[in-house]
Order: structure tokens, then C-alpha cells, then sequence
């Protein structure tokens, strides 16, 4: 399996800034033009979730990306916590399929010896 990476570095020279289309492959920190929603792609660019924009420009030449701009890191993090509440949630899952049904087994077959001590 093969996988096409592409380094998103910013392209400043003489005010020249590269801008990113809807689609393209590309990996990194990312601002819409139109609204400044700031997002990070892993993959292809999406249209923007805000205002349906398609033209992403990279974060670090964008006049939206200032000081409070995201890190890498804190997606990262993010993430793992996601990752983390999805497992458990998929134990608790499989948990309640195991145990669920073996507590109607029990109370079945409570109520079937209730059932015969009665009859006879």
C-alpha cells in the first residue's frame, strides 16, 4: 500500500502565498479564505464546514493564523482522547451483549423453577 505525502510548506516570495483547493492532498495546519475557520488535514482538503468555502490557505502565511493558532500537538491529543472514550464505549457494548442476555437466561430459568415447584 502505498501513500502520497506532500509537505505543506508556506510559498511567501515577493507576497506570493499558495492557496489550497477543495480535494487536494495535502497534510498540515490549514484556514479557509473565506470565513478563517481553521482546520487540520490528514488527507485531502474538505470544503469548509462553516461556509462551504473550497480554497484553504495554509495556516502559518494566513492573516487569520495568529498567536492563538492550533498546534499539531493539541490535535494529536485530541485524538487520543477520542480514541480512548470510543474504547471504552465498545467494552461497554460488548459487555452489555455478554451479560444482558445471561441475566434473561437467569430470570428465565428462575421463573420456569417458580413454574414447576407451583405445579407440583
Amino acid at each position: 500500500m502505498s501513500s502520497l505525502q506532500v509537505e505543506v510548506q508556506p510559498q511567501i516570495a515577493d507576497g506570493y502565498v499558495e492557496f489550497w483547493y477543495e480535494g487536494a492532498i495535502a497534510r498540515g495546519l490549514f484556514c479557509c479564505v473565506a470565513c478563517g475557520r481553521r482546520l487540520v488535514s490528514a488527507h485531502r482538503l474538505p470544503s469548509c464546514p462553516s461556509c462551504d468555502g473550497g480554497i484553504w490557505e495554509e495556516l502559518s502565511s494566513s492573516p487569520f493564523g495568529g498567536a492563538e493558532a492550533p498546534e499539531p500537538a493539541l490535535a494529536e491529543v485530541w485524538h487520543e482522547e477520542g480514541a480512548s472514550e470510543s474504547t471504552n464505549l465498545l467494552r461497554g457494548i460488548a459487555f452489555s451483549l455478554v451479560v444482558g442476555p445471561a441475566i434473561w437466561l437467569a430470570l428465565v430459568g428462575i421463573a420456569f423453577l417458580v413454574f414447576e415447584l407451583v405445579r407440583a
